[in-house]
């Protein structure tokens, strides 16, 4: 317990003083905990609680149970589930209870392998039914009951105890089990972990101890297959609530100091509703490590640098966290309901409300589920056939930043190396997170094209070409300034694409002028409307800039269409144009020499073969300015008159490059 209380205070306090005029963070984490709520309203039903806390990694799961524990040892327990197949190893806190949680796992060990013993059959290969046993009139002594009668005193020894005799215990418990991550298959063999997770909570309603199940992902993936496996745990359970992440405690700053570095990167009016969706993990990591930068950088420099490091501290701490859920992120449908995997190997969080979620750690966020029908539902749908989404980047901007990577966020894989590896799991039937990624991209190419640019926007400003071609799946490791080296004034060039092409998330088109504006800058897919696929501006960014992708037709060869693509694409007066083709075969100088008056062009040019680089080139297009009295078809004296820069990026991915040949424009 002590150490335990240690680590709380810790994790809340670390830059709490007690000259401060806060409230000490830990109390009010306490004084928010809902699990003090639903203890309090037990005491009014005769019948057990069984709860889940389901959320995503770094919602607060685990800090909220252990807090509760910490304060109500006497009626509570709290322990790892299954501890040799958890997931993440983010934390230090299940070190205290580390020889709790291999006594306990061990005596569900005992309990499962007496009833294999008992049941028709070898084994090892004893069924689920197995355990289709009334607990409650059997008679017969359990492991676990014994050892949780031991730790509460309730016995002088770890003997095993009846149900019977658990229920005439001198007070109503609450076991609290943390990181119950079931499998994504289903396993029905007596030793399997569903077969543990049915005991575990067969045992605990039939004692009349409440239960609370922590995890990501618990309910959604299990639930529906082991609530109501038993006839005898149905007529027991007659409560089932589920903590949602929006019943947690928001994050709590610190600090004063911490409240000044949100203040001044997301502006102070901001501040209360960032608090209100971020994740507390990656916002406590965010804080700690703009300490660590320079307090003079502009806003969204700041964020852009804390990036890298904050991806590198998250997936250490999280291998869950898979790249197919970061390709999912950024893709240009971000937002849409993807599958209930995200939450445990991503950052999604469950789409129960859709839009209107109810206020945060609001009554209203614990939700009872309907036990009418043998399928359990939650808000009117069925555990089977509940989806997660990911949170907007207005509303959850720092977990955003930290999947950015910096600009590299798949390891050493390119974004196309991940979409490869999507649509090989699709055709082979593999797993919901590449189904996710695969039913979305729409236009292929359009959705593909949108992910690169977006996340090479995090890059450091040097690296930006560099990381947009490593994620074509072509390399060219030259900074920005050499591959414009021989670009006259180049230094206006590189401002504009470094400016246009900045902290680049995905919004949808009523959001592009969003309230983050000065620190995150936006990605809107239009779908081909305005005469383009995707429209996007950096944070504070003067310059704006719009992307059209074509793959080739089944119906005409692209090649002979591509100087149309483009003209229409210049026509609408952008100023950082990008093209994504198959492959084109003009003349790009040719055509460009032929562009607007009052203009000068850098085109940047990429293609899938040869040296595989990027080429810098400029076109002056000088206004034509004749003298009062000149003839028109005089045009030799030209006043150049430079009227304003414009950027073309031509990116060639390459006519057999999979998944896109063969495909549809």
């Amino acid at each position: 317990l002590i150490r335990l209380k240690e680590f709380v205070q810790s994790s809340l306090d670390f830059a709490w003083t007690s000259e401060s005029s806060r409230v000490r963070p830990s109390e009010e984490f306490s004084s928010l905990n809902p699990i003090d709520r639903i203890v309090e309203k037990a005491k009014t039903d005769q019948d057990p609680y069984l709860c889940m806390i389901e959320a995503c990694s770094g919602c607060g799961k685990s800090l909220t149970a252990v807090d509760f524990f910490v304060r109500n040892a006497d009626v509570s327990i709290y322990f790892l589930f299954n501890p040799s197949q958890r997931v993440d190893t983010v934390q230090d806190i299940y070190e205290p209870v580390e020889q709790i949680t291999r006594l306990i796992n061990k005596a569900i060990e005992c309990d499962l392998s007496m009833l294999a013993k008992s049941h028709a059959g070898s084994q090892g290969t004893a069924p689920l039914d197995a355990l289709e046993v009334d607990f409650a009139t059997d008679g017969r002594k359990l492991h676990l009951l014994g050892v949780l009668a031991f730790l509460w005193s309730e016995e002088t020894t770890w003997a095993p105890v009846s149900v019977k005799d658990a229920q005439n215990w001198k007070k109503r418990r609450w076991v609290l089990v943390d990181e119950v991550i079931p499998p994504q298959q289903e396993d029905t063999c007596i030793f399997s972990v569903t077969a543990k997770i049915v005991l575990l909570r067969r045992v605990l309603i039939n004692s009349k101890i409440n239960c609370i199940l922590l995890g990501t992902n618990t309910m959604v993936m299990n639930l529906g297959m082991v609530s109501q496996s038993s006839q005898h745990l149905r007529n027991k359970v007659r409560r089932i609530y589920c903590f949602t992440h929006r019943s947690l405690p928001p994050y709590i700053l610190p600090s004063d100091a911490s409240e000044e570095v949100m203040n001044k990167v997301f502006g102070k009016a901001q501040v209360p509703k960032l608090l209100d969706h971020v994740n507390p993990w990656t916002c406590s990591l965010f804080l700690r490590e703009l300490g660590r930068v320079l307090e003079n950088s502009k806003p969204h420099m700041l964020i852009q640098s804390v990036s890298r490091t904050l991806w590198q501290l998250i997936t250490a701490a999280k291998p869950s966290l898979r790249k197919e859920s970061i390709y999912c992120m950024f893709q240009i449908a971000a937002r849409e309901p993807v599958s209930q995997l995200h939450i445990s190997q991503g950052f999604a969080l469950l789409n129960v409300w859709g839009n209107y979620p109810p206020p945060r750690n609001s009554e209203e966020a614990t939700v009872l589920l309907d036990l009418e029908d043998r399928k359990p539902a939650l808000k009117g749908t069925f555990l089977s056939e509940l989806t997660s989404r990911f949170a907007s980047a207005v509303l959850d901007p720092i977990t955003t930043v930290a999947c950015a990577g910096g600009g590299m966020p798949f390891s050493h894989a390119s974004a196309l190396e991940v979409l490869q590896k999507i649509h090989l799991d699709q055709r082979i039937g593999q797993e919901s997170l590449s189904r996710d990624a695969w039913k979305r991209d729409g236009n292929l190419l359009e959705s593909f094209g949108a992910v690169v640019v977006m996340i090479s926007s995090w890059s450091p400003p040097q690296d930006l070409l560099k990381n947009f071609a490593f994620h074509c799946g072509m390399k060219d490791e030259r900074k920005v300034d050499d591959i414009l080296a021989s670009v006259a004034n180049k230094e206006s060039f590189v401002e504009m694409l470094t400016s246009c092409m900045c902290n680049l998330v995905p919004v949808r088109e009523s959001e592009y002028e969003h309230s983050l504006s000065a620190v995150l800058g936006s990605y809107v897919r239009n779908k081909d409307m305005k005469g383009r696929d995707g429209t996007f501006s950096g944070p504070a960014s003067k310059w704006r800039g719009g992307a059209k992708f074509k793959n080739r037709s089944a119906e005409s060869p692209l090649q002979s269409k591509s100087s149309e693509y483009i003209t229409s694409l210049l026509s609408h007066n952008l100023d950082v144009n990008i093209f994504m083709v198959a492959e084109m075969s003009f003349d790009i100088e040719g055509y460009m020499s032929s562009m607007y008056d009052g203009t000068e062009w850098l085109v940047l040019h990429l293609e899938n073969k040869g040296k595989q680089k990027w080429t810098a080139s400029t076109f002056r297009r000088p206004t034509n300015k004749r003298k009062k009295g000149e003839a028109d078809s005089v045009d030799e004296r030209m006043v150049e008159k430079i009227l304003r820069k414009r950027v073309l990026i031509v990116v060639e991915i390459g006519m057999q490059t999979m998944p896109f040949c063969g495909q549809q424009c």
